[in-house]
């Protein structure tokens, strides 16, 4: 009797902590669930399918209590059955689990379906080549691997059957339906670092939850719900991407190009002045002119955004596409260029008064002359250039 006891003793405390975690896994759960969405920002509407599915679209690190309970006890069950203790092996005390749920079942449910899943052998169910993967068989593992094996299959079966769920609602499940969209994981690091509202922004696009006008009226807020812009229905799809008037007026687009502002607005500041040999920026205006080496100004074609309610933003472009300033523009780098040269020759006057620069005169009569041959060949090369633009039809 004293091994029996001694068997009973081993595992009395798992089968106690198990047994109390089942009378009340479901209301710590929802317990838990409720101060999970108060602290992250998630509508109390969020469906549990959302926070633990692991085939989600957005998958989140957080684990249910059930499915942890449920790992446990098939995880306590099978150490009970593989152990090397023969008197551990052959008590094999019961475990209670309750009467929706039986343990003994689901086990032996997991250990057919990898007997069958042996005999199926390895299916194609991705892209991936033949043979890119390495599967386990039932029949070739023992110990550790088996009881892993057994818990993976009871996680899928439970992930299944959130699955399955999710599919049956109209609303928060439309993610079964996006074929064509990557799965995204949230890690506890990625939740840290995030702004307070960002995850729950986050949450409520992917989950249609945003108080667009047709949720508003599906939630008896609203009596109609037209887009002011197009007069269609307002989904929360139809203000990310779909609105037509939105689209043709750049809203979309409103924001990236601020960023680009801000960037190229600190280049051109870092920059100082523009150089005919070098790269010219591009200004997002409707009135874009071009800046010859003779220093005229010609109007060229209206810039490719066609944005109208955009400022000008300056960015870095290549010399064969030509340079392209706005007026503002050209009146600055002139002013600077003229305030510069101002700068220099009332330099060059004092340090000649001071006696600091002596410089013969002939020096000076070929210094203008090398000058002047190289203004000349800079000149030719821009027209060599026009000429070849033109012939290539820019």
């Amino acid at each position: 009797m004293a091994p029996v006891v001694h068997a009973y003793s081993q595992t009395s405390m798992a089968t106690l902590n198990l047994r109390y975690l089942l009378l009340h896994s479901r209301s710590n759960e929802a317990k838990i669930n409720k101060y999970t969405r108060k602290w992250l920002g998630f509508p109390p509407g969020l469906s549990d399918e959302a926070m633990y599915c692991q085939k989600a679209k957005l998958k989140l690190p957080m684990k249910s209590i059930l499915e942890e309970y449920k790992c446990g006890k098939a995880r306590l069950l099978t150490m009970l059955e593989e152990s090397d203790d023969p008197v551990v092996k052959t008590v094999q005390p019961p475990l209670k689990t309750g009467r929706k749920w039986k343990v003994t079942e689901a086990v032996d449910e997991a250990k057919e379906y990898l007997k069958m899943k042996e005999v199926i052998g390895q299916t194609q169910t991705d892209r991936r080549g033949l043979g890119s993967t390495t599967a386990k068989w039932w029949s070739k593992t023992q110990g550790k691997e088996k009881r892993d094996m057994i818990i993976d299959e009871i996680r899928n079966k439970e992930d299944s059957i959130r699955v399955q769920k999710a599919v049956q609602q109209p609303q928060q499940g439309q993610w079964t339906q996006w074929d064509t969209a990557l799965q995204r994981s949230l890690t506890w690091n990625d939740i840290w670092h995030m702004a307070p509202l960002r995850i729950s922004f986050l949450i409520r696009s992917v989950y249609d939850l945003l108080p667009s006008k047709a949720n508003l009226v599906r939630w008896g807020k609203k009596d109609v719900s037209p887009c002011p812009l197009c007069q269609g229905r307002q989904t929360t799809e139809h203000v990310m991407s779909l609105c037509k008037v939105a689209l043709s007026q750049g809203r979309y687009t409103w924001r990236h190009n601020r960023v680009l502002q801000k960037l190229a607005s600190v280049i051109s500041t870092a920059k100082g002045e523009i150089h005919p040999s070098s790269t010219s920026p591009t200004v997002f205006t409707t009135e874009v002119y071009t800046i010859c080496p003779q220093g005229e100004l010609k109007n060229s074609a209206q810039c490719v955004d066609g944005g109208q309610d955009f400022e000008p933003v300056i960015i870095k472009e290549s010399h064969q596409t030509g340079g392209r300033v706005c007026k503002k523009l050209i009146r600055q780098c002139s002013k600077e260029k003229e305030g510069r040269r101002g700068r220099q020759t009332d330099r060059q006057i004092g340090r000649q008064k001071d006696g600091k620069l002596n410089i013969d005169r002939k020096t000076t009569l070929q210094s203008q002359d090398n000058r002047q041959k190289k203004k000349k060949e800079e000149e030719e090369k821009w027209e060599e250039k026009k000429v070849e633009r033109k012939e290539r039809g820019m």
